[in-house]
């Protein structure tokens, strides 16, 4: 259990874009039923995994599911008691992610059932060694087990070479995942292809037409192809839906100094300070609307403050002029 509530420490949720805030209130009571499910069959199955999973519908079915599929293993299981006992603390290390409260940006993920498996796995051994036909046959089971695992195993490392391969795989999948429109978006971005990333992220605000981190990244993707002005809409109804979201801010403020409204761009980016005064790009943006403003002693003390947060940009400016950070 205190491994399982670590790991989701660790992981960390976004409020803006957890799936979790999709479905009504007696659905969110049915989710973990339908977790619980998909992690007993992953368990026993690893088959069609994907980085991230569609929402489910017809959540009854996965409450009559888990019930069923529970008693039925105590049922079967009853004579052993050290089994049962495994399962109770397979249950207990897998209840952190089964979100009765949201705890992390995915409902689900196959990365959550690794460590809820090793004492139910353990004790499956344990109870196999005295078992005649295991006994006999251990050989080709374990060599089966091996194999299977190792072909699952390599299919699904292909996949992480890149977030272009992951998150294909993922819409060739899960057709309506707006994360995958938005996590290849930002991989092309990265890549210096802007226009393919529009692409994506307008899919993905297609799908999610009021999600402030959407609205925002397209926003910025239409900044960097020369849109400003479709940028500035977009990211003025992102503002519009979340007003504490630093980003848009910051993006904005940007914007805003690229059409040389630099009044304008600065009182948007002390906005995004005063929502995240830790943030080091902020602080660079800052020291360039102030160079623009003439406020050039403001502008040194942004770029010492952006330099000293370790962003690159503002230390090469500062030593290449001379000036300590």
């Amino acid at each position: 259990m205190l491994i399982s509530i670590v790991a989701i420490k660790f992981v960390g949720i976004n409020s803006r874009q957890s799936e979790w805030n999709d479905f009504s209130f007696i659905d969110k009571l049915r989710l973990p039923f339908y977790e619980y499910s998909f992690y007993i069959f992953k368990l026993i199955l690893p088959i069609n995994l994907c980085a991230i999973y569609a929402a489910p519908s017809f959540l009854e079915i996965y409450l009559f599911a888990a019930f069923f599929i529970t008693i039925s293993i105590f049922v079967f299981l009853k004579r052993n008691k050290f089994i049962n006992l495994a399962w109770f603390c397979y249950i207990i290390v897998l209840l952190p992610v089964l979100q009765v409260i949201p705890n992390a940006n995915a409902l689900v993920a196959d990365r959550y059932s690794y460590m809820s498996s090793v004492p139910l796995f353990a004790a499956i051994c344990f109870w196999a060694d005295g078992n005649n036909f295991f006994q006999k046959n251990v050989k080709l089971i374990s060599t089966a087990i091996i194999l299977f695992l190792a072909i699952v195993s390599y299919s699904r490392c292909k996949l992480w070479k890149n977030d272009s391969m992951l998150f294909t795989d993922v819409l060739q999948k899960n057709i309506i995942s707006y994360t995958a429109y938005t996590n290849l978006g930002m991989y092309y971005l990265k890549e210096n292809n802007a226009n393919g990333a529009l692409v994506y992220l307008r899919q993905a605000v297609e799908l999610k037409p009021n999600n402030p981190i959407l609205l925002t990244n397209y926003g910025w993707a239409l900044a960097i192809t020369d849109q400003s002005d479709l940028s500035l809409k977009i990211l003025l109804a992102s503002a519009d839906n979340d007003p504490l979201y630093f980003k848009t801010w910051n993006n904005l403020g940007v914007v805003l100094g690229i059409k040389r409204k630099y009044r304008l761009s600065l009182k948007s980016l002390l906005l995004a300070k005063k929502l995240n005064p830790t943030n080091a790009e902020i602080y660079y943006n800052l020291a360039i609307t102030y160079v623009n403003l003439t406020m050039n002693e403001l502008a040194i003390k942004s770029y010492q403050q952006a330099a000293k947060m370790g962003l690159t940009q503002a230390q090469q400016f500062l030593t290449a002029n001379h000036i300590n950070w």
